[in-house]
């Protein structure tokens, strides 16, 4: 492989984040308030969509632009490379352009990765100091066999769910003694909602992918996500308590508690993180959610798969053109 293919494909893939990137920054304010329409659950799906949305476009434009020769090479008759000009620039490793852009190029693409390294190691040490918070504190508690959760002995009030591949929930004693059974339940059981939801490990994955939005953007999609896997969580909890008055009092009940405490890392899941008066009006909402199919869900992702499919080979022949005329 040459550092010209190498070149043209990291040129490919910066180009594509980019223009993913842009494209979510001036559609996003269009879209947000029909999306806060939609059920939490699906909504918090949509979200972790969006914000993962620009490295997998990114990564699967490059791929299709390439795809169609990574076919030839195992199926010869649709090698292609044969009917162009010797001019042409071919997106092949095996007949691979030169160096395409100069040695500047270079500076670009090593300062462009520093950038993105450097935003996505602040979260990743974010994530790093939460979890080692949490191995602090289990190292003292003690489990309790009957709800299933680690008890720590601390004066703060909090209900953490530890999340990336750690099942384990934390209950300070403080919360404990604050709350009866009923409300404790409560809280244990959105903690479990969080579990099964994988909250945990989207919403670090999410973080790890900020950096390809702008800050703006990324710091409205990680609210609305989390405000959504809140009230996803907050609606299970409702349904297993069979009234939702009685979860919106707990949650507000918790947030009191918790007034001038300092929020958990991000690899911690809390009863009271989001705007929680948002989350209360949406246990007393009396219009339903819009609800999508999930038969419309798959249309839409094998409608996506055939388009990829299919415009692999325009994609590739495409670029291949443009790339001759930029660049000769």
């Amino acid at each position: 492989m040459s550092w010209g293919l190498i070149q043209v494909g990291l040129a490919l893939w910066w180009a594509s984040l980019l223009l993913t990137s842009t494209a979510i920054a001036v559609l996003y304010p269009a879209i947000r308030p029909s999306l806060a329409a939609v059920v939490p659950a699906q909504r918090a799906f949509g979200l972790r969509v969006l914000g993962v949305a620009p490295l997998v476009v990114a990564t699967l434009f490059t791929v299709a632009c390439f795809a169609p020769k990574l076919v030839g090479s195992f199926v010869p008759h649709l090698d292609h490379c044969a009917a162009h000009d010797d001019h042409h620039i071919h997106l092949c490793p095996n007949h691979p352009p030169e160096v395409v852009f100069g040695s500047w190029s270079w500076w670009v693409i090593a300062l462009a990765v520093l950038a993105a390294a450097t935003m996505a190691g602040r979260y990743a040490w974010r994530v790093f100091g939460s979890w080692r918070t949490t191995r602090t504190l289990l190292r003292v508690a003690a489990r309790d066999e009957r709800r299933g959760v680690w008890v720590v002995p601390a004066p703060e009030p909090f209900a953490w769910s530890l999340g990336l591949g750690d099942r384990r929930t934390i209950v300070s004693t403080a919360l404990q003694d604050c709350l009866d059974d009923r409300a404790l339940d409560v809280v244990l059981e959105h903690e479990a909602a969080h579990r099964d939801r994988r909250d945990g490990w989207w919403r670090v994955v999410v973080g790890l992918a900020s950096w390809t939005h702008l800050p703006a953007v990324a710091r409205r999609l990680h609210a609305d996500l989390e405000l959504a896997g809140e009230q996803a969580c907050d609606e299970r909890a409702a349904r297993r308590a069979g009234d939702p008055l009685e979860v919106a009092g707990v949650i507000l009940r918790v947030a009191r508690l918790r007034a001038g405490c300092s929020a958990p890392g991000p690899a911690l899941l809390a009863v009271d993180a989001g705007p929680v008066d948002a989350r209360v009006h949406a246990l007393l909402r009396e219009d339903p959610y819009v609800r999508c199919g999930r038969r419309l869900l798959l249309v839409v992702a094998g409608g996506l798969a055939l388009s990829a499919t299919l415009l692999a080979d325009p994609l590739h022949h495409a670029v291949e053109t443009v790339l001759h005329v930029l660049v000769g």
